[in-house]
């Protein structure tokens, strides 16, 4: 029995075993179930609020039409942190151990061709999984919507708790809680946008790069010039 070829098909079948939760994750779409879930339970937890200093009836009014608007942005930005919370954790979990694998395996198999097949598809998958990580910018989009929701249901539940931090009286407390809400989502969508990847960037940087090269070109031409001058 060829114990590499095993080896090698051991590997491929968990790789696609484990991508199995990051696949789910990313065909999972909103329904409108879940976004009337969710405001249903927001709307549940505002009736039954009861801070220390009292909540205004208007406060809580708003707080509900306010959430009920925002149930479905709150779920896709779950449904996207899931997404690449999932698909992160799937590279990490192939990448690093891939570089310890690999340079032990150069050296234990020898002359085996299958041995070599081995070493080569763990450095294919682990060169692919890293491009992919890194150009579809998988850990900062996961960040930006995780903190996001994060920042959210902590502005949420401070109104709720101590509505005195947001202001003085019902006016002042309404108006910062709608301000730090936008403020969350403009950070949200600026996060996704600067994120994801473009071909424009990587033409700037392929422009970049020759004009390094083009300028460091001529630095060096005019140099060996100034130098014939000298002479």
């Amino acid at each position: 029995m060829d114990y590499w070829l095993v080896s090698t098909w051991v590997y491929v079948a968990l790789a696609l075993g484990s991508f199995i939760p990051v696949w789910r994750a990313a065909r999972r779409k909103i329904t409108k179930t879940d976004v009337e879930s969710s405001a249903s339970q927001a709307k549940e937890t505002i009736a039954k609020a009861r801070p220390i200093d009292g909540l205004d009836d208007t406060i809580r009014e708003v707080m509900s039409l306010n959430f009920e608007r925002l149930a479905g942005t709150l779920m896709f930005w779950k449904f996207e942190a899931a997404k690449y919370r999932a698909a992160h954790f799937y590279c990490l979990f192939w990448t690093i151990p891939s570089a310890v694998l690999i340079p032990i395996l150069t050296q234990a198999v020898g002359g085996s061709p299958s041995g070599t097949t081995l070493v080569t598809v763990i450095s294919a998958f682990t060169a692919i999984l890293l491009a992919f990580h890194r150009g579809l910018k998988i850990e900062e989009n996961y960040r930006g919507f995780r903190h996001g929701e994060s920042e959210f249901y902590d502005l949420f539940r401070r109104m709720l708790d101590r509505p005195a931090a947001l202001g003085k009286d019902p006016k002042a407390q309404i108006d910062s809680y709608l301000i730090e809400t936008e403020t969350i989502r403009r950070f949200v969508r600026n996060a996704e946008t600067n994120n994801m990847a473009t071909l424009d960037e990587a033409r700037q940087l392929l422009k970049g790069t020759e004009t390094k090269k083009d300028l460091e070109h001529g630095a060096g031409t005019e140099t060996k010039k100034d130098l014939e001058r000298g002479a």
